[in-house]
């Protein structure tokens, strides 16, 4: 593999407070149509030596002019070669909902094709890939797409009802669900030898407990799961206890 350069990086991931030595580095997904800011805050909950990464996709912030990614395998062809120079101190992976899924099979991938593994994979509010239910939210107008985000009490929902943020936020979310539809559910388990924690809202009424459960059968290594107030966006609401949850299975 070619070298990989540092503005192919920086393009893709972003850090937001540098660690000079860091102990692990915690790369965090974000949930369909999020932009990677919804973790900007989260290193003040976690220790000093864990440097807090977040995925930046297109078609979002300042990357609202490029086209959304529909397909896993491109989305994770761009993600596992530009992450490259990251790998170079112990790497976890934190993914919630939709972020969850491509965490999941990033972890897969660089173990299949690049021989790496991380440390520890956090997912949330998701169910394991041969769990999910079939996707068709994509199809829907741009109003019951709306209707169907405030269900979720997905924070795009109010940006929605400004037909110019409109413009700006429902593309992203829109091929974000093609790309689940496209996915899912898989009839094979990748599974990793990294150990998973899941995490997930008491009051979420999309995904259980007991639906969280079924990502045991995902790893060869550790598994637990724990429930935390709150509903499918729980963490995006108070996350100091999910973040001191994270902080312990990392130390």
């Amino acid at each position: 593999m070619g070298n990989i350069s540092a503005d192919s990086t920086a393009l893709w991931f972003r850090t937001f407070r540098k660690v000079p030595a860091p102990r692990v580095r915690l790369v965090c997904f974000a949930h369909a149509g999020a932009a990677a800011s919804v973790f900007r805050l989260w290193h003040n909950d976690l220790p000093e030596d864990v440097e807090v990464v977040g995925v930046q996709c297109p078609g979002r912030q300042d990357r609202l002019v490029e086209e959304p990614i529909e397909q896993m395998d491109v989305l994770l062809d761009a993600i596992s070669t530009t992450i490259q120079p990251l790998l170079t101190v112990p790497v976890a992976f934190l993914g919630h909902s939709l972020g969850a899924s491509v965490a999941h099979e990033l972890a897969a991938r660089l173990e299949e094709r690049y021989d790496h593994r991380i440390t520890r994979l956090f997912v949330s509010a998701r169910p394991a890939p041969h769990r999910l239910p079939h996707d068709e939210t994509y199809l829907l107008n741009d109003d019951d797409l709306v209707k169907e985000l405030r269900r979720f009490g997905n924070a795009e929902a109010d940006l929605a009802d400004d037909p110019e943020m409109r413009e700006m936020v429902l593309p992203a979310i829109r091929a974000d669900h093609a790309l689940v539809a496209n996915y899912g559910p898989q009839s094979t388990i990748r599974t990793i030898t990294a150990p998973i924690d899941a995490l997930v809202g008491t009051e979420d009424q999309d995904v259980s407990a007991e639906d969280m459960g079924y990502w045991s059968e995902v790893t060869t290594s550790d598994f637990t799961c724990r429930a935390f107030p709150g509903d499918h966006f729980y963490l995006l609401h108070d996350q100091t206890e999910m973040l001191r949850h994270v902080a312990e299975r990392l130390s």
